[in-house]
């Protein structure tokens, strides 16, 4: 089996810097672009499923990537991890707001529960449950488009490496991942279009 993970595209400009949860973000031009770049990438794979994050910003890509009438199996495990009340804040406007939480963010992220949101214990839960749930489908190529937590979380998963090391884990937005469940990764954060390039 091989996994083609995709990290949705760019957003715009001014959600540059914010955490991005569960809002209904679009993509940017650029992040459009990053998508159709991958297209041939992905019609060369030719996924027998494709698994999407329902949050728009995936959706958008996904659509963009596989096409229009692709048939495709949203899954909310895919989802990015909410964020609650920070959604939509850079880290120095939390900080302002609520220091002491803050430093918890920054020195110990798997105790912590998101303000309105959702607990890293959680997300890292939904995410192995959706992984171990693949693993024993029968198709052979699986794509999924979701968000960088969630990739983060499942290569680390696949790689069996450790909690804390896994939060440097970082895909760019339009990239593509190529790895096996056994734990060899084919291929890295590979993006296919840069601003200002040709399409």
């Amino acid at each position: 089996m091989e996994l083609m993970l995709i990290r949705h595209g760019e957003l715009p400009e001014e959600m540059r810097g914010c955490y991005v949860g569960h809002s209904p973000t679009p993509l940017s031009g650029t992040g459009r672009n990053q998508c159709r770049a991958l297209a041939p990438r992905f019609r060369e794979f030719s996924p027998e499923l494709i698994c999407v994050s329902p949050l728009p910003r995936a959706l958008e890509s996904v659509r963009l990537i596989a096409g229009e009438e692709a048939p495709l199996q949203p899954d909310a495990r895919l989802c990015e991890i909410d964020f609650g009340n920070w959604d939509g804040l850079r880290f120095d406007q939390i900080n302002r707001r609520d220091p002491e939480l803050a430093r918890r963010w920054l020195s110990n992220p798997e105790e912590l529960v998101f303000p309105g949101g959702e607990s890293v214990a959680a997300f890292r839960a939904r995410v192995s449950a959706w992984l171990a749930e693949i693993m024993r489908r029968p198709e052979q190529r699986i794509a999924a488009v979701t968000h960088g937590g969630v990739l983060m979380h499942l290569i680390g998963e696949i790689l069996h490496i450790p909690l804390p090391e896994r939060w440097r884990i970082q895909p760019a937005r339009g990239s593509l991942t190529r790895i096996q469940p056994d734990g060899r990764l084919l291929e890295f954060g590979t993006v296919l279009y840069r601003e200002g390039e040709p399409v």
